[in-house]
Parts: C-alpha cells; structure tokens; sequence
C-alpha cells in the first residue's frame, strides 16, 4: 500500500508490503521508522526500527506506524571503522533537500526491511 505523509514539510511516499501490514496489526505498540542519513567520509542511507511508548514527536503514516528523519555524523572518517563509529545528531537548518521522496518498507524472515530514495 502507498502513502502520502508530510516530513518536515516535504511530501514523501511511504510504501508497505503487505506482509509489513500484517506485521503491524500484530504489533502492541506504535513502530517508528527512523530514516537516517549518515555523513562521513561517506554518506550511508539507513532505516532503523522500534516500537515507541511516546508517539508526539513523530508523523504518523498509518496507524501503529510512524516516521522521522535524522541527519548524522562521524566525528572522524576511518573505513575501518565505518560501521562501528559512534554517529551524532548533525545539525541541518533546512532539512527539506535530504528528507527523501520514498520510504519502502517491509518484513520478511521476522524483521523489518526499509529502504529509502530521491528519484522518482
């Protein structure tokens, strides 16, 4: 299913498998897509997942699921050490140009997958 929600005043199309649907009217509490993008030495696109207690903060796709963007970086660049480098929050006053035009998501092999983009 696809839906249209307002992130940080830009439109993005969020879709969700089916199988993503059904996983969502399993769960208990509201689930969160962080749709991170991480600056390095190299940029990196990630979705990460978790059930919220506290939903204010965040747009609401659907039901039982919400969304949010978050800029980060590295404090150093080391290949190395890409994965493992502990990420802050990167202050971006006009977030609008990185906020993405499409979240996928979906759940397979009981965890949840998201990817994220800016063509169309």
């Amino acid at each position: 299913m696809k839906y249209e929600v307002l992130l940080n005043d830009r439109p993005v199309s969020v879709n969700i498998s089916e199988a993503g649907l059904r996983r969502l009217k399993k769960t208990a509490k509201p689930l969160l897509i962080e749709v991170e993008l991480y600056f390095s030495c190299l940029i990196k696109k990630a979705c990460h997942f978790r059930e919220l207690e506290n939903i204010d903060d965040y747009v609401r796709v659907i039901d039982g699921l919400y969304i949010h963007f978050r800029a980060t970086m590295t404090h150093k660049c080391s290949i190395d050490e890409f994965e493992n480098d502990k990420a802050a929050d990167f202050p971006i006053v006009n977030q609008k140009p990185y906020i993405p035009k499409w979240v996928n998501l979906d759940f397979y092999g009981n965890e949840w997958d998201g990817e994220f983009g800016y063509v169309e």
